[in-house]
């Protein structure tokens, strides 16, 4: 019987803000924190190869690509012949498809000169620099019951910037598959076809559209190297031979795409900008006080997280709005913790059950949550400062000669799609779907509020219509 594999190999390229941990935390040169703090804070660093570029794990590649898989042929032996198992009593099966790990393309490496903390080129890695294409983003605590940043919970991550690329490079062996495996490589080229359609997302965060990656439409190529019993050794391209099967959103119960538009400022507080001191009296050369995160210079920097963090307080507001209405006292408050605990931690899989349906859509510590957030688009928008009065916080009443400038943008417009599918074996129940049905009826009616100054009109997203 001849010997057959398959190269396959492909172009990854970054979505939105990738972070694959390492376990280590390092100071970064910029990344001072608070002002008048003594020491600077902690940032969390990615894994890097031999050369200080970022790295694709090879585990992390796999990992993605099987939750893609039972997701698409759910589990049983089509998953198993790609990707192996392993079985309780520490027995199994090899996987018919080697991942290698992979570093970013240097030559191709992103700017980050716009993006929060960026630092000079010349700066070595061990003197608190940052590697090609990374930068630092200073993420937030959501307070669940107020939707708005929790004081002091500030925390620092090294990310790979949008528009990084990494090359992608599988074998696909067929030892002793019939057809030459010929089944399974339609199975794995179906995957790989749909990450052209729909970033996947890699690393921490994935459930917050953090890290999505995509295969770049195009790069999908396919070398089959076969090895007679007689030692001929013979190659051919089998790139438009293997037909790739449509792509679909298997396993989601629920799914639906939402598109805001912020006619009005918006503005993610880039906390890497500080305002210099000594400010000329020009007010033509005056810097201002807030500055949006930016990847570019009109493209806004709007993550995951301080999307989730929204989603999930009008989500709980509407559920406790719910119970309040069900009740027969309505005097009395409905308890927070009795909609979505801060504190919940689930120690056992028994215990998911015994969630509410918000900690069961958005998770809860030891448990990821079953509402997703798919690939999130953010469009250029235009850059425009604000300049208002200067408030009093004890009277409310402005201050004579202050004013205060914030750098936002205009005209922003996202694009996400909400999913809710099972994970592992949790399925959702009924008040799970009905509850992420309601959150988007909410959502295109009342819109949502994103990113900083809510409460003086800005970041107020509405649902875009088709007039629009």
């Amino acid at each position: 019987m001849s010997e057959v594999h398959y190269d396959i190999t492909a172009e990854l390229e970054v979505v939105t803000p990738l972070h694959v941990g390492s376990g280590r935390t390092r100071r970064v040169a910029r990344v001072r924190g608070k002002q008048d703090e003594n020491d600077a804070p902690w940032v969390a660093a990615i894994q890097l190869d031999h050369a200080g570029l970022p790295y694709l794990p090879a585990s992390t590649q796999k990992g993605i690509l099987l939750d893609l898989a039972r997701r698409r042929y759910g589990a049983g032996e089509r998953v198993e012949a790609l990707f192996g198992q392993v079985k309780d009593d520490g027995t199994g099966r090899i996987g018919a498809v080697l991942f290698r790990g992979s570093s970013m393309d240097a030559k191709r490496a992103p700017s980050t000169a716009d993006l929060p903390y960026a630092q000079d080129a010349g700066l070595a890695y061990d003197a608190g620099g940052l590697p090609a294409g990374v930068f630092v983003a200073g993420r937030t605590r959501i307070d669940r019951a107020s939707g708005t940043v929790d004081d002091g919970k500030l925390f620092f991550q090294e990310m790979v910037a949008p528009g990084a690329m990494f090359p992608l490079r599988l074998v696909l062996t067929a030892r002793r598959a019939r057809d030459e495996g010929r089944d399974l490589l339609a199975d794995l080229l179906g995957l790989l076809d749909g990450l052209t359609k729909e970033p996947a997302t890699f690393g921490k965060g994935g459930g917050q559209a953090l890290g999505a990656l995509r295969v770049v439409a195009g790069s999908l190529s396919v070398r089959k190297t076969t090895l007679t019993p007689d030692l001929t050794l013979t190659t051919s391209d089998m790139t438009d031979v293997v037909p790739s099967p449509a792509t679909d959103s298997a396993g989601a119960v629920f799914e639906e795409r939402l598109e805001l538009v912020c006619e009005g400022p918006f503005m993610v507080i880039d906390s890497s900008r500080t305002r210099k001191k000594k400010q000329t009296n020009d007010p033509r050369n005056r810097e201002p006080q807030l500055k949006a995160a930016r990847i570019r210079e009109r493209l806004p920097l709007l993550m995951g997280p301080g999307l989730k963090g929204p989603l999930r307080a009008r989500a709980a507001w509407l559920e406790s709005l719910a119970a309040h209405g069900a009740r027969e006292d309505t005097r009395t408050p409905i308890d927070a913790k009795s909609v979505d605990n801060p504190d919940e931690v689930l120690r056992t899989a028994g215990e998911i059950e015994q969630l509410t349906p918000v900690e069961r859509l958005f998770g809860v510590t030891g448990f990821r949550g079953l509402l997703s957030i798919v690939d999130l688009q953010v469009t250029e928008a235009e850059p425009w400062e604000v300049t208002s009065v200067k408030l009093d916080r004890f009277s409310g009443g402005p201050i004579d000669n202050a004013l205060f400038t914030s750098a936002t943008f205009v005209g922003t417009r996202i694009a996400v799609t909400l999913r809710l599918a099972s994970r592992g074996t949790t399925r959702p129940s009924e008040a799970d779907i009905e509850l992420a049905k309601r959150l988007v009826g909410d959502i295109r009616v009342n819109g949502l509020m994103l990113g900083h100054g809510g409460n003086k009109g800005f970041g107020w997203f509405e649902t875009v219509t088709e007039d629009a």
